[in-house]
C-alpha cells in the first residue's frame, strides 16, 4: 500500500493482481491498472505519481528475468512501463515524485534522474525510426512521459 502525505489518496496492490485507487481514504476504491501481478507501489506526497512493480519469477530459475516498473503521474488513471526485464524487489518514490529508486534482487540499487522534465533545463531525447513518445504538457514549461513505444529512448 502506498499514501498521500495527507492520507486522502491511497493505492493498493493486490498481491499478483491488480492496482486499487482511493481519492477518499479508503472508503471507497477502483481498479487503476488491469490485472499485470503487481506486487509493490509506492506514492509521491500528493498522491498523484504512483510507481509499481510486477513480481519477478524465481531469481534461481534460469527463465530470464521479466520484472517491470510502471509509472502513472495521473493516479494511476494510465501507466506507462519504464524499466523492464531485472528481478525487481523494492521500491519507492520521492515526496515530488520526481526520483524513483529501485532494488534488484541480492544486486544494485538504480536510481531515476528525473520522472519529468525542469523548467530551465534543456536537455535532448533520441530514439530510433520505430521509436513514439508522447509528452503531456504540465504548465510553466513542464511535461511528463505519458506513452513510449518501440527500443529504449535516449535522455541527455
Amino acid at each position: 500500500m502506498a499514501s498521500s502525505a495527507g492520507g486522502t489518496r491511497l493505492a493498493a496492490a493486490e498481491l499478483f493482481g491488480k492496482i486499487y485507487f482511493s481519492g477518499d481514504s479508503g472508503l471507497s476504491w477502483i481498479a487503476r491498472a488491469p490485472a499485470g501481478d503487481f506486487n509493490a507501489i509506492a506514492s509521491s506526497s500528493d498522491g498523484n505519481t504512483l510507481v509499481a512493480l510486477q513480481p519477478v519469477p524465481n531469481p534461481r530459475s534460469t527463465v530470464p528475468p521479466t520484472g517491470k516498473i510502471f509509472i502513472s503521474t495521473d493516479a494511476g488513471v494510465t501507466w506507462i512501463e519504464r524499466q523492464q526485464a531485472r528481478f525487481w524487489r523494492g521500491l519507492a518514490v520521492s515526496a515530488d515524485g520526481n526520483r524513483i529508486v529501485a532494488g534488484v534482487n541480492n544486486g544494485r540499487i538504480y536510481t531515476s534522474t528525473s520522472n519529468r522534465s525542469t523548467l530551465g533545463e534543456t536537455s535532448c531525447i533520441s530514439g530510433g525510426q520505430t521509436n513514439d513518445m508522447q509528452l503531456r504538457y504540465l504548465g510553466d514549461g513542464l511535461f511528463d512521459v505519458t506513452g513510449v513505444n518501440g527500443p529504449p529512448f535516449t535522455v541527455n
